[in-house]
């Protein structure tokens, strides 16, 4: 298959804080060490106490023509979040002397102002990251650094009700890795796939990191849990850099600055159990596999038959409100496997999230959106009354997620006519424990998940394809190594580089397609009566 891509970058997007009126241009690198601020759109710098400068970019997309397959539709909504990360400052008083710089052609209307977030350790898991919390109006920094940055179970009163926590930064140290971050949000725009929140390029003045650092070791103390070892060993890395002596994979500028990815944080997902399934950490990717989502993307029924009941003694037509979830997750669940098989992601399983979507029909068009704020409401009005139904002897201590069945009635419940329903939509926001090709093992490819495969998107599949020949001829690796943060070990000619994951997948999923056990069936495609219909003119070439 041949795919002619023009290579310029985006134009005349009308945004609500910024408009692109022509061609994007990458800025020089200055610093000394691993760090790349080339690719941007637009470079943020803020001042740190001590006199140094921390900067934040807004990276220019791997756009290509417009007409192309891989032209990214979410630039408007994106662009708008990525700038929000990256006005974010941490340094109390010195937001009014943020600069902003942008490339030729880039138009900020109306100028971004920076927003004062308090820096707090994170505390759970086990990745040392360092979380943007906002100070709540009318508290100052200092407050509110005292009463929010605790533990989250230890937060009271007015704390626990102001505490919004709005990103993470996080840098490659323990299962963390900068690329994998930054890499797995624009692959995923690539592809059309998957739920990534934004992620932006960051640094940290050293020297106020250490401050993090040791906030977070007073708390931990000799605690000899993964999340307080992972705090020490940043602090040893620290003082390394300190004495001249950097790890290029965390610091850069001589050591001087911390570098990684600063994430949107999600709020209000629940762990996606029924997807993540339960039991131990070792054993969690077996699980996976096992599971019912796994199971039927991996069914090699055709997709009618699978959402039909064909296997039952009496086959009936399901309704497009219980044939729809059903395909939004199998659509999920197949993205998912390519894009953590691609990235060597190593820490999914336990990591899938869902929020809760609405699907539309009209005619037999489908169309997704998000939910309200007064359908929120009446889901959690509806999820707590569950709860309380269950008799207290044996109601769980914390409010269950959303199953596929209470999605269900509540769906039934606010949706009277039919055109509506409720779902569960996967969202991956846990994406830094890939890329690195010295620690990770990519365990979707060591349990064949993708072998396994026998639905995907047909959309999904035809801009991997595309994507794969943008990265076999190279015309991707500058992109990769300059603004996602790649090293060139990361990108090729190791087992697990990007290069080599991209040809295995390609060499699956073409030779399962043209054997005819791989199905390019997962649309929401449904006639005027709301029946499934299977995708025409879809070919593996």
């Amino acid at each position: 298959m041949s795919h002619t891509i023009n290579h310029t970058y985006a134009k005349s997007f009308p945004l609500k804080v910024l408009t692109v009126v022509g061609l994007a241009v990458g800025f020089i690198a200055t610093s000394a060490g691993a760090f790349s601020p080339n690719g941007a759109d637009i470079k943020f710098t803020h001042p740190a106490p001590n006199g140094r400068e921390e900067t934040c970019i807004v990276a220019k997309r791997y756009v290509t023509d417009s007409n192309s397959i891989l032209a990214d539709k979410s630039f408007a909504e994106d662009r708008e979040d990525e700038i929000k990360l990256c006005r974010m400052t941490v340094h109390a008083g010195l937001g009014g002397k943020m600069k902003i710089e942008a490339a030729p052609g880039v138009v900020l209307d109306p100028q971004p102002v920076a927003k004062e977030q308090v820096a707090c350790s994170k505390l759970n898991s086990t990745n040392p990251g360092t979380n943007f919390v906002e100070v709540p109006k009318g508290m100052t920094h200092a407050d509110a650094a005292k009463g929010l940055c605790v533990p989250k179970r230890k937060l009271e009163g007015e704390f626990k009700e102001d505490y919004e926590l709005d990103a993470k930064f996080k840098s490659t140290i323990s299962c963390s890795n900068t690329a994998s971050a930054l890499g797995t949000y624009h692959i995923s725009r690539i592809l059309g796939a998957g739920r990534v929140p934004v992620a932006v390029a960051r640094t940290l003045d050293r020297e106020f990191h250490e401050t993090v650092i040791a906030q977070a070791q007073g708390i931990l103390g000799e605690s000899r849990e993964a999340i307080a070892l992972n705090w020490n060993s940043f602090s040893r890395s620290s003082a390394a850099a300190k004495a001249g002596q950097p790890n290029p994979k965390i610091y850069t500028d001589g050591g001087r600055l911390v570098y990684g990815s600063l994430q949107k944080n999600l709020k209000g997902e629940e762990k996606y159990t029924e997807v993540n399934g339960r039991g131990d950490y070792e054993t969690r990717y077996e699980r996976f596999i096992s599971q019912t989502p796994f199971l039927r993307v991996a069914n090699e029924l055709p997709l009618d038959q699978i959402l039909n009941d064909s296997q039952k003694e009496v086959p009936r037509n399901r309704s497009f409100n219980e044939v729809a979830p059903m395909i939004v997750q199998m659509q999920d669940v197949s993205d998912m496997v390519l894009i953590d098989t691609l990235m060597a992601q190593d820490d999914r399983i336990g990591n899938i999230h869902s929020k809760p979507m609405v699907v539309e029909i009209n005619e037999g068009s489908v169309t997704t959106r998000e939910i309200s704020k007064q359908e929120k409401k009446v889901i959690e009005a509806a999820q707590e009354a569950a709860y309380l139904a269950v008799p207290k002897a044996r109601r769980p201590s914390v409010m269950p997620s959303l199953t596929a069945d209470l999605t269900s009635k509540i769906s039934s419940e606010m949706f009277k006519d039919g055109k509506s329903i409720l779902v569960r939509a996967m969202y991956l926001k846990d994406n830094d424990c890939g890329v690195d090709v010295e620690i990770r093992g990519n365990n979707m490819k060591k349990y064949g998940a993708l072998e396994k495969l026998r639905h995907v998107r047909p959309s999904t599949y035809k801009r991997f394809m595309a994507f794969a020949e943008e990265v076999e001829s190279d015309r991707f690796k500058t992109f990769a190594l300059e603004t996602l943060q790649y090293r060139p070990k990361d990108y090729e000619r190791s087992r697990n580089s990007l290069k080599e994951n991209v040809r295995y997948a390609v060499k699956v999923l073409r030779d399962s397609c043209r054997r005819g056990d791989l199905k390019l069936d997962l649309t929401l495609t449904f006639d005027s009566n709301g029946v499934w219909q299977r995708p025409v003119g879809v070919t593996c070439d």
